[in-house]
């Protein structure tokens, strides 16, 4: 639609990466609280090494969920934004 109003690429580039990220941000914090809960209900039964802070969980979380964040972004923008003819 926004297209047929003659809006440029980039604006409408813009609004596909701010309406996906207001999609990914609950479902992000939902899975960093419970993935928190878990570390901290499961502690007892880890090794304590392994994950000796929350950082590194946190992080490898956040980083598969950007990598899944992009993905979804740039499949969209090759659906929306399809070439003229």
């Amino acid at each position: 639609m926004l297209d047929k109003i003659g809006t440029r690429r980039s604006v409408m580039t813009r609004s596909i990466a701010k309406e996906l990220a207001v999609l990914f941000v609950l479902p992000a914090l939902v899975g960093l609280t419970h993935m928190l809960f878990g570390l901290k209900l499961f502690q007892v039964t880890m090794i304590p090494q392994i994950y000796g802070t929350v950082v590194v969980p946190v992080t490898i979380f956040l980083t598969l969920y950007f990598l899944y964040y992009l993905l979804t972004f740039f499949i969209y923008r090759s659906i929306v934004l399809r070439k003229r003819k």
